[in-house]
């Protein structure tokens, strides 16, 4: 299921996280500065899985602090395998894992997918200018996006082989918008609306849409 209209809580990233893992505004909790960590009082939705024997884990950005950390079971750096958390899940345990890909942050490089996106075709949004540098920097941030997929399908197909597809819930999301101007870092639509999409076997409708108003 596509949730049309989605959106987060702070157009940065470590404010948006900490709403997203704990369910509270990040200027309720102490967290709406940019790389603040989050309190070990606050709880998340990581400990409440805990108290309920799952097993937890993050891989690569969380942005809220060394504490937080400590409260995972597993954490994988980036370079590790997305398979290590899975071969260290216990037969037939519950489990919880967060991965948070650095693409598309920025700084953009060349060569993230071969062949790049072609800067002629990419949509230049109506709020940034037709140029040729806007559209070669949209195209690089094409390239990251479709990098991220690849990396996306690796779970997916994790999940298949380990015979965990059918009872795991997946959530696809961001914790802000285009790292462009008037984007993100911007309370405009373009820094808070975020894709989020929902894979739910036997639960949810495959290829279906929600346009009700959904914040993460």
């Amino acid at each position: 299921m596509r949730f049309g209209r989605a959106f987060v809580t702070s157009p940065q990233c470590s404010p948006s996280r900490s709403s997203i893992f704990s369910g509270q505004y990040a200027h309720t909790i102490g967290t709406s500065r940019l790389h603040a960590p989050l309190r070990p009082h606050i709880p998340t939705i990581v400990d409440l899985l805990k108290a309920r024997d799952y097993f937890t884990g993050v891989f690569r950005k969380h942005h809220l602090g060394p504490e937080f950390e400590r409260r995972l079971d597993f954490y994988g750096a980036a370079g590790e395998s997305f398979r290590t958390f899975f071969d260290r899940l216990p037969r037939g345990k519950p489990f919880f894992l967060q991965v948070g890909f650095t693409d598309p942050h920025r700084p953009y490089q060349k060569g993230a997918i071969t062949p790049g996106h072609d800067p002629a075709q990419v949509r230049v949004p109506a709020f940034l200018p037709d140029s040729p540098e806007v559209r070669e920097d949209l195209a690089l941030y094409y390239d990251e996006i479709s990098r991220m997929d690849g990396e996306v399908g690796q779970i997916l197909d994790l999940l298949d082989k380990r015979g965990l597809a059918e009872n795991t819930m997946v959530v696809f999301s961001a914790d802000n918008g285009m790292p462009f101007p008037r984007a993100k870092c911007s309370l405009y639509d373009p820094g808070v609306r975020v894709p989020l999409v929902v894979r739910w076997p036997g639960r949810v409708k495959p290829g279906s849409e929600d346009r009700h108003l959904v914040q993460n």
